[in-house]
Parts: C-alpha cells; sequence; structure tokens
C-alpha cells in the first residue's frame, strides 16, 4: 500500500448549521465510524445547538466560531476569525479543508491565507450565477467541488460553467446510517400517544420549515377532503416558523381552522428529534417546489413510510419508483395517490416496504464516506 494511501487524513470541517438536521445528518453517520478509514473530522460549528451537544455526547473535539463572510464594511472581523479557525486546525494538523455548506465557502478565502491547505466545497442549493461569480472565479474555485445529486448538478451547470471545470465536481449523495435511523420501532407509538393521536388512525404526515417554497398550504388543501371523507386518517405536520415568513406560518394555523381540521390536523411545531414522528406517519407527503436532495423524504422511506410526493427537484432522484411521484403542483394527482394507499391496506404495506428497501440499497451513509475519502485522497 503506497504512502498517499495510509496517510491520516485530517479533515478542518465548517458548517454553517447548529441543528441536528438536513447538512449534519450525515454527519452522525460519518463521524463515529471515519478513523477506520484514517480519517478524522475537526468541526467548527457557528454556534452551540443540537450538533454541538452530540458532539458532546460522544466526546469528539470541535470549535465554535460565527464564521462570517468577507466584508468590506467589516474586513478585520473576517480575518480575525479566520486566523483563530486557522490556528485551531493548525494545533489539530489539519491537512484539508471541506466546507458543508458552500454558504460557509467564502469564508475560507481569509482562511486559506492563513491555512494553506486543499479545499472541498459541498454545494446544498441551486446556485446562481452571481454567486459562483463571486466565489469560484479564478483562483477561488475549490480543489473538488461536491453535489448531493445529479439533478442539483445538471440545473446548476449554467451557473457554474467556466468556474469550476467538470472534471473536480462530483455528485456525493447524502444518506443515512441504517443500523442508528429507523429502527426505533416503538418511538412511533409513542409519538402517537404523546400527541393525543389513536394508534390505529392512518397518519399522513409532512415535515419542512414553514416557508412558501415547501408549499405546505398546498398539503393541507390536498389532505382536507381526505381527512372529512375517512375519519381512519389523521394528518400531522412537523415544522414551525421561519424568520421572514412568520405570516405564512399564521396563515397555515388559519386555513386549518378555516377547514375545520381541529381534530383531524396535527401542528407539532419544530422537533428536535424526527424520527418518532417518521416512525408514526404512515404515508409521507412532500410538496416542495424544489429540493437539492430531500432528506426528509429519505428519512420517511428509512422509517418505511410510503412517499408521496412532488418531483420537486431531486424528489424523483430519491424516491425513483420506489413511491408515487407526480409534477409539481399537481394536487388533483397526489391526492388520488393518498386516497389510494388510505383504502388499499396492502397496497400501502408494499408500498413501505418498497421505499424502505430502496433507501437502505441507495443511500447508505458509509458508501458516501467511502467515495468522499477517494476524492480526499485524490486530493492530496
Amino acid at each position: 500500500m503506497t504512502d498517499e494511501a495510509t496517510q491520516p487524513i485530517r479533515v478542518l470541517l465548517l458548517t454553517n448549521n447548529p441543528n441536528l438536521a438536513s447538512t449534519t445528518r450525515i454527519l452522525q453517520a460519518w463521524f463515529p465510524v471515519a478513523e477506520q478509514f484514517g480519517v478524522q473530522f475537526f468541526p467548527v460549528v457557528p454556534k452551540q445547538g443540537e450538533f454541538s451537544d452530540w458532539l458532546d455526547s460522544i466526546e469528539h473535539p470541535y470549535l465554535i466560531d460565527p464564521l462570517p463572510l468577507p466584508s468590506k464594511r467589516r474586513p478585520i472581523q473576517t480575518i480575525r476569525h479566520a486566523k483563530r479557525v486557522a490556528d485551531w486546525a493548525k494545533q489539530h494538523q489539519v491537512n484539508l479543508i471541506h466546507a458543508q455548506e458552500h454558504n460557509v465557502y467564502p469564508f475560507t478565502r481569509a482562511l486559506r491565507f492563513f491555512l494553506k491547505k486543499p479545499l472541498v466545497c459541498y454545494v446544498r442549493f441551486m446556485l446562481a450565477r452571481e454567486f459562483c461569480s463571486w466565489a469560484f472565479q479564478g483562483n477561488r474555485k475549490p480543489d473538488a467541488l461536491l453535489w448531493t445529486s445529479t439533478t442539483q448538478r445538471d440545473d446548476s451547470q449554467q451557473a457554474i460553467a467556466d468556474f469550476v471545470p467538470e472534471e473536480i465536481q462530483h455528485t456525493l449523495h447524502l444518506g443515512l446510517n441504517f443500523d442508528q435511523f429507523g429502527q426505533n420501532k416503538e418511538a412511533g407509538k409513542t409519538f402517537k400517544t404523546e400527541h393525543q393521536i389513536p394508534n390505529e388512525k392512518i397518519l399522513i404526515g409532512s415535515a419542512s420549515a414553514f416557508r412558501p417554497i415547501k408549499r405546505i398550504h398546498e398539503f393541507i388543501e390536498v389532505i382536507t377532503p381526505l381527512l372529512h371523507q375517512y375519519p381512519q386518517a389523521h394528518a400531522v405536520i412537523a415544522g414551525g416558523p421561519v424568520a421572514g415568513f412568520e405570516d405564512y406560518a399564521q396563515s397555515l394555523n388559519k386555513i386549518a381552522k378555516e377547514q375545520q381540521l381541529d381534530n383531524r390536523l396535527t401542528f407539532t411545531g419544530h422537533l428536535s428529534d424526527i424520527e418518532p414522528f417518521m416512525q408514526a406517519v404512515d404515508i409521507f407527503v412532500s410538496t416542495s417546489e424544489y429540493e437539492t436532495f430531500g432528506m426528509s423524504v429519505l428519512e420517511a422511506m428509512a422509517c418505511q413510510s410510503a412517499v408521496v410526493a412532488y418531483s420537486g427537484g431531486s424528489v424523483r432522484e430519491v424516491v425513483d419508483d420506489a413511491g408515487t411521484v407526480v409534477p409539481t403542483g399537481d394536487t388533483v394527482n397526489l391526492s388520488k395517490h393518498i386516497e389510494s394507499l388510505i383504502t388499499d391496506p396492502i397496497k400501502l404495506s408494499q408500498a413501505k416496504q418498497t421505499a424502505y428497501q430502496r433507501a437502505t440499497e441507495h443511500f447508505d451513509a458509509l458508501v458516501s464516506l467511502k467515495k468522499l475519502i477517494e476524492i480526499y485522497r485524490c486530493i492530496l
């Protein structure tokens, strides 16, 4: 085995997500097993939160720093924090920098002045041309650019063209550790009990932050006649208001009251642990307008929920033929397919098993980690 293949990889990982969801979910699967593959992660998080609490629980070293973006008004602030992060990274002898979201990538401009190491950027949204010009032009481009799905990559190519060569772009699907996530079957019963939902109810669920792009109002529109027609069904929405979109959150509650759904629809608010919710849900519905991956859909599949969804960017790529995907905005067909699962227990049971099988066969986080390590080694 070559020296390069056995060289320890010590990664400074920057994230702007303090929660245990979305961009940090896969880190829960990577961190505990990375060392057996010769990799150590040294994360920097913006503030104390669920993610740092989890890092404390596994005694994993980390640094808290706000990672401020470059600003002409406050250039010294970014430089000061960049030097602080670089000094901490040098203490741990890191030899590679990984921006877990492209939002924090611009901070690495200042960071690389103090820490001249190869750089990987993981893109989490569809990119705009203006951002790419600002972040990646000339010598600002990373040594590797990662996409969460081929759909996201294809949709962003016009924006990224001329800035980042195709040969250093890679699709790295998100994933889950299926030995950990999706195994707690009793959690679903507990969830129903805590929210006073009879265990025999067929639960139709949706989970997302309350933003208009998630089209949660369309979810309510679709399920309203179904809930009134089928007493065996109950709906639940996990999520809460987002700064700047408080009016949208209020409108959802207003719609529910106008449709007299008080005893048929449950709003849970933000859930720090999403698995009990997913374990309780029989039919998971995604009405999101655009997802660059669709982590909530994968989490539902991992908990054996049948999936009915809008195509929503990359959702079709995740679900494939293991669920029902309709064109975004097609509420008629969305309703029809949900109804077919409510009224056919055998079809519902088969859909649950098919969803779980696809999740475990195609989105194992260990597979993603091994591919990521290959990318790291090529760079180093």
